[in-house]
Order: structure tokens, then C-alpha cells, then sequence
């Protein structure tokens, strides 16, 4: 139990630290697969849902 709640930690972690690098070059392609990664890991989490659609052009095709 202790191993999954700090994974979990990790993955929140991970998700601020992306999202100050969205906020930093919102067009950057790597931060769309790490976020994808992310939702591998939790199809869940809201925040990763979000800010991945937040990098998508709006208008624009989905993959």
C-alpha cells in the first residue's frame, strides 16, 4: 500500500512539473506524449485529461 500511494505522489509530481512546462512552450509536442504516459498510468486523472486537451489547437484534428 505504501508503494501505490507513493507512485501516486510521483505521478502528481510529474503533472505540476509538466504543467509549469505547458505554461512555459505551450506548443511542444513532448509534453503531449508525457501526458499521455501519465494517463496510461491513471485514465482518471482529471488534471492530465485537461491540460492534454488544452494542447490541442482549437479547430483542429484530434489523434
Amino acid at each position: 500500500m505504501a508503494q501505490l500511494n507513493l507512485a501516486h505522489l510521483y505521478v502528481e509530481e510529474a503533472i505540476k512539473q509538466y504543467k509549469k512546462l505547458y505554461l512555459l512552450n505551450p506548443q511542444d509536442e513532448e509534453i503531449k506524449e508525457e501526458y499521455k504516459c501519465i494517463l496510461k498510468v491513471n485514465k482518471r486523472d482529471a488534471n492530465a485529461h485537461f491540460l492534454l486537451g488544452r494542447l490541442y489547437p482549437k479547430g483542429g484534428k484530434f489523434k
